[in-house]
């Protein structure tokens, strides 16, 4: 929730519950998310002027969030006026709220209000995407988006070495989802040989920064001088912030890729790595 020492925003005309300034790790609440614009009475230029600052000021002001969009917990609930609704007929079509979900970063929905929605894109199907999505119902994409999707798209390291010996990785990255991470977590290099695991904290990348589009990270170390000759599993591990949290494999993020997950580590698998 926003919290109650801030200066309050409020605009009445979609009772949109925000503040002026957000710390990093807040909320905010829509409770007419997505809402037709034709049920909530905003029109001509001070709606247009509503949209603007909900997708672009509000998104790229670093009161609200951490980088330049999406580092914020956001999302509501639909909203409808039975008496003002018949049918579906003022409802925003599925594929437009797929892009406003898009550009207001969001990262979670109630789903138990409005069920008209929910049901609408329950029963609306699409097609599948470019980008490896099946072809689904709208509800499905929705719920496959929300937050953040990472699907790693490449990566080149050292796959031979030496004790001691310089360690190089690149790697490309997709945010399919609609936001980022929203808090800070630790990004590791892991190379587990088994009896021998050593994880390297990658300390100059903010996996926040991984916000929706294109991610290229790098970085480069020297390997430990005692590390035992053998097969080392190479892999990225994002494990939660906290102490009591971070070898709880539930709670690392997993990249959306087949067959790299490591469900026991709770890392996602690279490659392999021989010290010679």
């Amino acid at each position: 929730m926003f919290k109650t020492d801030n200066k309050k925003r409020f605009l009445d005309a979609i009772t949109l519950k925000t503040c002026e300034s957000l710390s990093h790790g807040d909320q905010m609440i829509h409770d007419k998310l997505v809402a037709e614009i034709t049920n909530v009475h905003i029109e001509g230029d001070e709606g247009n002027a509503l949209a603007k600052w909900m997708t672009e000021e509000m998104y790229n002001d670093p009161g609200t969030h951490y980088t330049g969009g999406g580092n914020l917990m956001t999302g509501g609930e639909t909203e409808w006026d039975d008496k003002a609704t018949p049918g579906h007929e003022n409802s925003i079509p599925p594929l437009r709220v797929l892009t406003e979900m898009a550009d207001m970063h969001t990262t979670y929905m109630n789903t138990d209000y409005n069920p008209k929605h929910i049901d609408l894109w329950k029963e609306t199907n699409i097609p599948a995407s470019d980008i490896g999505e099946p072809a689904e119902s709208a509800y499905g994409r929705i719920e496959r988006r929300l937050g953040y999707r990472l699907r790693l798209t490449e990566a080149e390291m050292t796959t031979a070495e030496t004790a001691g010996g310089e360690f190089i990785i690149t790697a490309a990255i997709v945010n399919d989802g609609f936001a980022g991470i929203v808090k800070p977590r630790p990004l590791y290099a892991v190379l587990d040989g088994g009896n021998n695991r050593y994880d390297i904290l990658l300390a100059s990348t903010d996996v926040r920064d991984w916000t929706p589009g294109n991610i290229v990270f790098g970085s480069s170390f020297k390997l430990p001088e005692d590390m035992p000759k053998g097969v080392y599993t190479i892999a990225l591990w994002l494990p939660d912030n906290a102490e009591n949290l971070r070898l709880r494999p539930e709670y690392s993020v997993r990249f959306a890729n087949k067959n790299i997950w490591d469900n026991k580590n709770g890392y996602n698998k690279l490659g392999e790595l021989t010290v010679f």
